[in-house]
């Protein structure tokens, strides 16, 4: 009955949908400055975990699936895949394990765009992170709450009604 009028609540819904677009873009700019102070993949990925939490209070879970529409398990594949590949792939070339490069490349319109395979570990680690909160936030929502009897049919007395 609570998430039901949590849906219905147009003040809630309101909200949760102006501040997504902030929480969105704040999560991609700690995403891509996390190579170079802190930052990263883990907190990106708990940011859009929160936004998938709050477009799920607000607009039900398919709205929540929606933030993120790859299904988890292609993000958890991808994103080890990913982080695996930037870790080992030194190693393999005969450099030092995780170690990364960084670069310049100069595009004619834009300029200097600076580069670091760092990006592409904390881009895996980012969708490993939303690949697991996405899988726990929605198997949660998902469940379905058990109906318990009522004191009428022999079942404990509910904790919201008064026990005469």
């Amino acid at each position: 009955m609570v998430r039901a009028q949590i849906e219905q609540n147009p003040i809630v819904r309101v909200v949760v949908h102006t501040s997504l677009y902030g929480l969105k873009l704040l999560a991609v700019w700690i995403l891509l400055r996390g190579h170079h102070e802190p930052g990263g993949g883990f907190i990106a990925g708990l940011l859009i975990a929160a936004a998938i939490a709050m477009q799920g209070v607000a607009f039900g879970t398919d709205a929540a699936q929606a933030i993120f529409p790859l299904p988890p398990q292609y993000l958890l594949g991808g994103g080890l895949l990913i982080s695996f590949a930037t870790v080992l792939g030194p190693a393999l070339a005969g450099h030092a394990f995780m170690e990364h490069s960084a670069g310049v490349i100069v595009l004619p319109l834009l300029g200097e765009l600076h580069w670091s395979t760092a990006v592409l570990f904390d881009i895996g680690v980012f969708l490993v992170v939303v690949g697991t909160m996405k899988t726990v936030l929605l198997s949660i929502a998902t469940d379905p709450v058990r109906r318990r009897p009522s004191a009428a049919e022999g079942g404990a007395p509910s904790p919201d009604r008064e026990v005469s």
